[in-house]
């Protein structure tokens, strides 16, 4: 018998709200991202193994998919559109992901993903299916919101 007195919330699909320099990306379909703290070990002559760890760099990519929508001659997509000219001259974005609440069910700020940059662009123009556009970006930091219980205990 479960004594707690909310169940907590499955943060999945619709769940989950991505926002995009302070706009919702309102028909996302997936997010997901990946950190390689690029640690190496630290090895010295008279002791079999790795004595300890040092940093030899941060790497993050994000995997942002969205559906793209047309009304009239504009595109309905809060995913910024890089082309060959503007992805030097543009500025980096800034990544919000919400979550439901465990307690509340409201919307709750889960991470911030910081300094983003888009490094690639996909779209797919499937028969029978809505335009889908896959971006992928590198990112300088990746923080868990403080109010996070789950992460802040984790970590």
């Amino acid at each position: 018998m479960s004594t707690r007195t909310a169940e907590l919330p499955v943060i999945a699909g619709l769940d989950a709200v991505v926002v995009i320099d302070g706009k919702v990306c309102g028909w996302a379909t997936s997010m997901n991202w990946s950190e390689d703290f690029e640690v190496q070990g630290i090895r010295t002559l008279g002791f079999h193994g790795d004595r300890g760890w040092k940093s030899m760099g941060y790497n993050c990519s994000i995997r942002v998919g969205t559906l793209v929508l047309f009304a009239g001659d504009t595109t309905q997509d809060a995913v910024p559109l890089e082309t060959r000219r503007s992805i030097l001259k543009s500025g980096l974005a800034q990544f919000e992901v919400y979550g439901p609440d465990a307690v509340t069910g409201e919307r709750k700020h889960l991470f911030t993903l910081k300094d983003c940059k888009c490094g690639t662009q996909d779209i797919n123009f499937d028969t029978g299916a809505l335009a889908a556009r896959n971006t992928t970006w590198r990112c300088r930091e990746v923080a868990p919101n403080a109010t996070n219980v789950s992460m802040v205990m984790a970590g």
